[in-house]
This record gives C-alpha cells, structure tokens and sequence, in this order.
C-alpha cells in the first residue's frame, strides 16, 4: 500500500509590506528603489536617478572638492529622485539625514571604458 502524497507546495505569505511595495510599483512603474525608515514604519520611493541629479549630487561629493558634501548630496538625490511615500521623511530632521545617507547607493551607473587606438 502506497502512503499519500504530501503536498509540498511552497506556501507563499505576502506581508503589508510586500503587497504595499507591489501596489506602488503597479502605479508608479518608473519606481526602482525604496529607502525605510526603521522603527517608523515610514517608506519613500525612488525612480532611477536621472543625469541631472546624478550630475548635481557628484558635484558636491567629487574629489576635487576641498569638503565634501555627502549629506547634500543624498538629499539631492532623495528629493530629485523622489516618487511617492510618506512625506513625513523629506520634512523631518532626522529621518531626511537617515535617508539622504543612503541614497548614494542609487547612483549607479553603466560602465564605459575609453582605449587609446
């Protein structure tokens, strides 16, 4: 006699989080990054950072100045790049300061390289 089958299907849980980020990716396709806030439960996103603010926020962090600008240039990015969420983060003190830090993760770009021939 042959035991039953069990089922092993795996048992997908979409949590509010997940199932919020999906909603905002389905309405606003262009978004790519989220920054959180832990312990607040606050969530901003980001679309891809655009020439502009990449060319502004490389400005203030560039080598050849004499004092960086790492905050300004996340905030540069945080409000250039910014799509939707809670507005609470870009108003206050010290979530924009916890955001700006991060954002320097979305200035990735395509690599090139140049060859003299």
């Amino acid at each position: 006699m042959s035991k039953p089958q069990e089922d092993k299907s795996l048992e997908i849980v979409i949590t509010d989080e997940e199932a919020r980020d999906a909603q905002v990716k389905k309405q606003f396709p262009e978004v790519c990054w989220k920054i959180s806030i832990p312990g607040k439960n606050k969530h901003g996103y980001l679309r891809k950072i655009d020439r502009i603010t990449y060319e502004q926020a490389t400005g203030l962090i560039t080598k050849l100045r004499s004092d960086p600008e790492m905050l300004r240039a996340g905030e540069c990015i945080l409000l250039g790049c910014w799509v939707t969420g809670d507005d609470e983060i870009k108003t206050d003190e010290d979530m924009l300061m916890a955001a700006a830090m991060q954002c320097h993760g979305a200035m990735e770009t395509m690599e090139a390289v140049l060859k003299k021939i």
